[in-house]
């Protein structure tokens, strides 16, 4: 389950002009298991990008 939820901000991430794209090895959800811990993780995938 917890995979899941960085997922799901791994594919928020990618929807932004930067991109933060699924790889094969899963690398990316090791990088985002480092940068947010588990309190973080879901606020950070409720962000949403607005142009001012």
């Amino acid at each position: 389950m917890t995979e899941g939820i960085y997922r799901n901000l791994q594919e928020r991430l990618d929807t932004y002009s930067m991109g933060f794209p699924a790889t094969d090895s899963g690398v990316e959800i090791k990088i985002l298991q480092v940068l947010f811990s588990l309190s973080t993780k879901a606020w950070a995938a409720r962000l949403v990008w607005t142009k001012p």
